[in-house]
């Protein structure tokens, strides 16, 4: 848990520079390799706190298993919005087109409102 907070404060802090300039090829790049990194984080504390509190699947489940349980069980509250981050931390990593990355830094502030609800919800219901 500590390090998908730790990500999520890399991320806002990424999030406010970007913001406070003109966007270049190393802000965007930057931007979309923070969310990458905080979303890898974000799933795995929800695997593990999954895992954590008797759910046998979340033990060896995909990013999309461990997405679709923590929505079934209340650990998140919009199980689109995390597939479309998983389809967008996919769309960054295997593959390098400016305009694609431009579309992710784009939806980054909005993934860094799920990021903070998840964390919220970790710590408050699932401790």
């Amino acid at each position: 848990m500590d390090s998908f907070r730790k990500t999520l404060e890399n991320l806002r802090a990424g999030v406010a520079l970007a913001a406070a300039r003109e966007p270049d090829v190393l802000t965007v790049t930057g931007l979309v390799s923070l969310f990458e990194i905080c979303f890898e984080q974000s799933w795995k504390a929800m695997k593990k706190t999954l895992h954590a509190h008797g759910f046998l699947e979340a033990r060896s489940g995909s990013p999309r298993a461990i997405i679709k349980l923590a929505y079934r069980e209340g650990m998140i509250r919009d199980e689109q919005s995390w597939l479309n981050m998983l389809d967008d931390r996919s769309r960054g990593v295997h593959t390098y087109n400016e305009a694609v990355a431009e579309q992710i830094a784009a939806a980054v502030p909005e993934y860094v409102q799920q990021f903070e609800q998840l964390l919220n919800v970790l710590n408050a219901d699932w401790s």
